[in-house]
């Protein structure tokens, strides 16, 4: 249960108090868009359209992130920060940095856990259910995909000292009942993923913040193939 509870937080990638609220509030057939004071009604399709053009446009994508999980009294349950190499085809590399390092990987087909603390390996078939695997959502050109949810968005604007920048949120809650979550947020700036947020079954709320980001640089294939470590456990359940 140690590792099964990392990995949902990790690779289910991911609510927060925006999340939490914003459902309630949009319509069946279509969805108010918010910037400022001015607002903009979106057709359900232009929704879809928007956001698979979002996720489908990411070949690949490598940034750092930082996490963090609050329970459903808002008590903070655990802090992460790591780095993230996401490609086509289902593979990923996650690494966290702190307060614990874990490493995570994926090659499309079979999913590496390498806790080192523990040194210990577990290898697994990567179950590609993006309602249990959210990360999968990013760089999916699935043109299908988005109809296993009910979706809705509301856009704000964020402003800095220098410039002010236009957030678009997709708000994403799925139509099957055995998802491990029940909404979730992705917020991109300009089609570059900043935010993702997600509130589990559990009551849990987990937000990621992305920073540093690049998108559709090239990636090396073996980078998302594990190389296990000398003189660790190695546990392999794929058969």
């Amino acid at each position: 249960m140690h590792h099964l509870n990392k990995y949902i937080l990790l690779i289910g990638l991911l609510g927060g108090q925006v999340i939490a609220q914003e459902p309630a509030e949009t319509p069946t057939q279509a969805t108010v868009s918010k910037t400022g004071q001015k607002q903009v009604l979106q057709t359900m399709s232009g929704i879809h359209d928007r956001l698979h053009h979002q996720l489908s446009t990411i070949r690949s994508m490598q940034s750092d992130f930082t996490q963090q999980t609050v329970d459903a009294t808002n008590a903070l349950v655990q802090e992460n920060e790591g780095v993230l190499s996401i490609a086509t085809n289902a593979r990923f590399v996650v690494k966290t940095q702190s307060p614990f390092e874990q490493t995570l990987v994926s090659d499309g087909d079979s999913f590496w856990t390498y806790d080192e603390a523990l040194d210990q390996v577990i290898i697994t078939r990567l179950d590609k259910d993006v309602n249990k695997v959210p990360i999968l959502l990013l760089g999916n050109n699935d043109a299908t995909l988005l109809d296993a949810y009910h979706v809705s968005c509301y856009e704000e604007e964020a402003s800095n000292a220098d410039t002010q920048q236009l957030i678009t949120h997709s708000v994403l809650e799925p139509n099957a009942n055995d998802a491990l979550f029940q909404v979730l947020s992705i917020a991109f700036i300009d089609d570059l993923p900043k935010e993702i947020s997600i509130k589990d079954t559990l009551g849990q709320q987990t937000r990621i913040w992305f920073y540093n980001t690049s998108v559709n640089e090239p990636i090396d294939d073996a980078v998302f193939l594990f190389q296990i470590p000398a003189d660790v456990d190695v546990i392999d359940d794929r058969s």
